[in-house]
Order: C-alpha cells, then sequence, then structure tokens
C-alpha cells in the first residue's frame, strides 16, 4: 500500500509519542504504522466502509496498547501497586479460599527478590 507523507508522518509521530523510535519494538513501531494507515481510510470513506474501518482502527488501538502493556513492563505506571490490588481482591468475600497474608508476602518477596537481581 501506498502510503502519502502525511499517513507516514504520523505513524512516525505515534511512534516517537509511545517512546518506541529508540525500542527494539519493531511490532509496536508497525502497529503504529498500520494505525495512520487506516486512520487516512478513515478520512477518504464514507457510510458503512468508514464504519468498519473506523471498527478496525478501534481494534488495533487496542491491540496497540495491549502490546505496550505486555511488551514495555518497565513503563507500566501502576506496577509497583499490583501487590496492593491483589490484597483488596484477596479480601473479596465472595471468594471461596481463605486469605493468607503469608501466602501474600511471599508472593510480594519473591517479587522484590526478581527485581533486585534485574538491577545489577
Amino acid at each position: 500500500m501506498k502510503q502519502s507523507k502525511e499517513t507516514l508522518r504520523l505513524g512516525e509521530l505515534l511512534v516517537k509519542e509511545l517512546d518506541l523510535d529508540q525500542s527494539v519494538d519493531t511490532l509496536g513501531r508497525w502497529m503504529s504504522h498500520h494505525i495512520s494507515d487506516l486512520m487516512a481510510e478513515v478520512d477518504s470513506s464514507e457510510g458503512t466502509k468508514k464504519q468498519e474501518i473506523e471498527d478496525r482502527c478501534h481494534e488495533a488501538i487496542l491491540a496497540l496498547w495491549q502490546h505496550i502493556g505486555v511488551f514495555q513492563k518497565s513503563h507500566r505506571p501502576l506496577e509497583d501497586t499490583e501487590t496492593l490490588f491483589t490484597t483488596i481482591r484477596a479480601l473479596d468475600p465472595e471468594k471461596t479460599h481463605t486469605f493468607s497474608v503469608r501466602k501474600l508476602w511471599k508472593v510480594s518477596k519473591s517479587q522484590v527478590s526478581m527485581k533486585s537481581q534485574n538491577i545489577g
């Protein structure tokens, strides 16, 4: 598919804004350019075809966000709060298992241990 200069610039802008320009995430960069292609198609389409392409663009954006969330674990802003959310979920009275602070502490210690191994 031949891309216009505007579409290429939009793809490059998406790559830069998502901090993918200096990464090894080739798929993430490709997905950003794919989304820019879809956005250009939306602008030049009408009727049901436009709605179909908008839906594809929406799905591609969600797929890119999911990919980035998995690929770039170091860029997860709520990563440090995951133990808190695990604790809150464990306190759910509808759960059939019992809550164990000891079990939660083991998980937290192993996470800290894994993080400290990655530091040095």
